[in-house]
């Protein structure tokens, strides 16, 4: 016979993305600077971010319609990169200028 555990104390249990809630949410669109090559990372509010990370190439919907940065500085070489908004198809696609 197993003996009977004693409950003493209860948890709450927090879902996965518990942990990612945030009161602004946003994802973000990774892109590299033209002149030195340095990571830049801008973030894309909307109200269904989970902190998830998109390459500018073939952007899905819900986060080119949130885009509204287009001039980006580098801090690493203080230059500003500018996207362009080049729409194919059904897919968008940005450009560093």
């Amino acid at each position: 016979m197993i003996p009977a555990m004693k409950i003493d104390k209860t948890y709450h249990v927090k879902n996965s993305l518990y942990d990612k809630h945030k009161d602004s949410p946003y994802d973000i669109v990774m892109i590299y600077c033209k002149s030195c090559n340095s990571k830049m990372d801008i973030r894309v509010y909307h109200s269904f971010g989970k902190l998830e990370y998109y390459q500018l190439n073939n952007l899905p919907n819900k986060i080119s319609n949130n885009l509204d940065t287009r001039k980006i500085k580098c801090s690493e070489c203080n230059v500003t990169n500018t996207l362009q908004k080049q729409p194919i198809k059904t897919i968008t696609n940005y450009k560093i200028l």
